[in-house]
């Protein structure tokens, strides 16, 4: 459901950005359940009993109503990139990603990611997110001339933006904290299994040790 809705926005946004036309809603919801017809199957399992395709779907489009909700309260700056592959060299290792959608004002940049969720995030755990810290990096490198680069994730569940930004030094801190996280995986010979809310649809579920011992119930608790 997720992958279909950022299927239809980046059909959405990028039909603004080629012809400057405008899509509504009722346009969106058709490209929703074509492309949900095309990519759906009797192969895609369910794993919440309590929920069908047709619940899912019902979701994926009230998400999509509440990014135009997102979009009437904001003026959009000049599109430049939409699930945009950036990429930059970190000491001896690439790091590469994808970016939703990237936006420019001159030397001004706005990085947007869609969350198909209805749990955004805090304020402190936005400013801590390595993800978005890690695009703004790539943004930076292959933008040199780029001044301030904000960070903004669409919370499509509550209709919620939740921005954030970083100082040259938090750039520079992120920097160091990668390096050393890389040199920790490296050196690494033991992974233990960890335990979250996703343990209940993981297809290793049975093969894994924690599952032996984790408290977490085996249903969505998100």
């Amino acid at each position: 459901m997720g992958s279909r809705v950022h299927e239809t926005l980046e059909e959405v946004v990028g039909a603004r950005t080629r012809t400057g036309k405008d899509l509504g809603f009722e346009e969106a919801s058709t490209i929703f359940h074509w492309k949900w017809d095309e990519k759906y199957s009797e192969d895609v399992v369910i794993k919440r009993e309590d929920l069908t395709s047709e619940a899912y779907q019902a979701k994926g489009l009230e998400y999509i109503r509440k990014f135009f909700e997102i979009e009437s309260r904001r003026r959009p700056a000049e599109v430049v990139g939409l699930e945009k592959r950036v990429e930059f060299v970190l000491g001896e290792h690439l790091m590469k990603g994808f970016i939703d959608r990237l936006e420019r004002s001159g030397n001004n940049f706005s990085i947007i990611d869609y969350k198909a969720t209805y749990y955004p995030f805090s304020q402190d755990r936005a400013d801590a997110d390595w993800q978005f810290g890690i695009y703004e990096l790539a943004v930076r490198d292959e933008v040199r001339e780029a001044e301030k680069v904000s960070l903004n994730w669409y919370f499509l569940g509550p209709g919620l933006v939740v921005s954030s930004s970083r100082s040259a030094q938090q750039r520079q801190d992120l920097r160091r904290s990668i390096t050393a996280l890389i040199a920790e995986i490296e050196k690494a010979d033991d992974f233990p299994p960890i335990a979250s809310h996703y343990c209940y649809r993981c297809n290793y579920a049975l093969e894994c040790a924690e599952e032996k011992t984790t408290k977490i119930p085996w249903v969505c608790l998100s």
